[in-house]
């Protein structure tokens, strides 16, 4: 005869500098970016863990949990404009990975919308398109020395304007202006 038990997991949850704790796992190797399964089984605190049997001739199982640990790094995009119509909006990324090292995603969306003309990627929603800026397909880093982290990049845009002039000044200097419809010039 023998007896199956289900074991509970701890609801305490141990703390490493630097990494976030996923929960714990029979397989040592088990990836917390993965589902759950009966190959790379998670579990989490307080939620049943593995079953252990035990036989009335004094037979017993012993079960190790290895703690798995991780980061959780999501990039985020915001639009970051009052057009409602916007065109090739990408969709927020979230990773989990075991990487011990600095993590990087590549930027997506050329975006579109009638009326402006956008410039890229910022971490300043407030930034100005002589900023530097995230194009399309350069790299957003993660510092994993900060743990799990959320990068939220901002669009920037102009308003689009088909009286745009380039002013030659005195020092050969360039600049950009947009003419309003009051004819005043404003400096971009």
């Amino acid at each position: 005869n023998e007896s199956t038990y289900q074991i509970t997991v701890d609801s305490k949850e141990p703390s490493r500098n630097q990494w976030t704790f996923y929960g714990w796992s029979t397989n040592k190797n088990a990836n917390p970016g993965s589902p759950s399964s009966s190959s790379n089984p998670i579990y989490k605190k307080g939620s049943p863990g593995p079953t252990l049997g035990v036989s009335w001739t004094g037979y017993s199982q012993t079960e190790t949990l290895y703690a798995i640990w991780g980061h959780t790094y999501t990039l985020n995009y915001d639009k970051n404009t009052v057009c409602s119509n916007v065109k090739n909006m990408p969709s927020n990324k979230t990773v989990i990975t075991q990487q011990h090292s600095a993590y990087r995603m590549t930027v997506e969306g050329t975006l579109s919308c009638e009326g402006y003309k956008f410039f890229g990627w910022s971490t300043n929603k407030n930034a100005k398109s002589s900023d530097s800026l995230y194009k399309a397909g350069s790299q957003v880093t993660f510092d994993y020395t900060k743990g799990s982290q959320t990068i939220t990049l901002y669009g920037i845009w102009v308003k689009d304007s088909r009286d745009t002039a380039f002013l030659l000044d005195v020092t050969g200097s360039m600049s950009t202006f947009i003419r309003n419809n009051s004819s005043t010039m404003t400096n971009l």
